[in-house]
């Protein structure tokens, strides 16, 4: 299985310190995105330990939401990103499912 320490970060195109991380699942995909330091491009992430996630079904291109309100999860440590990553890769449809009915939050 898949988790965090496996990402690989690499410099995001707006550049600025920001890293960005994407890995492709069978049906999903999922962007890991930490602010540079000093970015005017603030993300959901405080650009030291949290991160801003993304994800996306692969068959559709459609936007997972992954919360109630956003399709983006804001602020998320390291042990969110592996949880959800072990999520998608044990039960992909529960993940799935959420781009048409929101279940509840991680």
């Amino acid at each position: 299985m898949k988790e965090f320490k496996d990402l690989l970060f690499q410099p995001h195109p707006i550049g600025e310190g920001t890293l960005q991380a994407v890995i492709d699942f069978d049906d999903i995909s999922v962007s890991i995105v930490k602010s540079g330091k000093d970015s005017r491009f603030r993300h959901y992430s405080d650009g030291v330990s949290s991160y801003e996630v993304h994800a996306w079904n692969n068959k559709t291109e459609d936007t997972i939401w992954l919360s109630e309100y956003d399709a983006v999860l804001g602020w998320c440590s390291a042990e969110d990103i592996s949880s959800l990553m072990l999520l998608i890769q044990t039960h992909p449809e529960k993940v799935l499912s959420r781009s048409a009915n929101f279940e509840k939050s991680y």
